[in-house]
């Protein structure tokens, strides 16, 4: 369980998914939820008035995930990544990534897109540095040397 959330604040990007799983998120915590974009949430980072968020990005798209494709695609898609200040206490990200990579199969359920969230794939499409509790967690079921 993550504790001391208290004023926690998270900018999603747009995604319908990050918004509404940002909400239920929300509904037990102190963590206020707001859509900010990109460079305006990095630029709140910077000043400290967020301490996370997500954005998406241009990916392929694999034809077994939606019957209708042929062959994969390019397309904006929610490839999703958590952004946090390195400030933010080590102890709550590790519980976050924790959870987020425990609780994969209840992602799935969710959407099957869900199936490229793993802790391999999390270490090797990380735009950002890792934050030293993503570190400690990855290093702690040997993903990272």
């Amino acid at each position: 369980m993550i504790n001391n959330t208290t004023d926690l604040q998270i900018s999603p990007n747009a995604s319908g998914a990050s918004v509404d799983n940002l909400r239920q998120i929300a509904a037990g915590d102190d963590i206020s939820v707001f859509n900010l974009g990109v460079g305006p949430s990095a630029d709140a980072m910077r000043e400290g008035s967020i301490d996370a968020f997500f954005f998406t990005a241009i990916a392929p798209i694999d034809s077994e995930h939606y019957a209708f494709l042929i062959e994969p695609v390019q397309t904006v898609t929610v490839y999703a990544q958590l952004v946090m200040s390195v400030d933010m206490d080590e102890q709550i990200v590790y519980d976050i990534v924790r959870a987020i990579i425990e609780n994969r199969d209840t992602i799935i359920e969710g959407h099957r897109v869900g199936t490229y969230i793993g802790a391999e794939h999390a270490v090797e499409y990380v735009s950002a540095p890792l934050h030293p509790g993503a570190i400690r967690f990855f290093h702690g079921i040997d993903v990272l040397d």
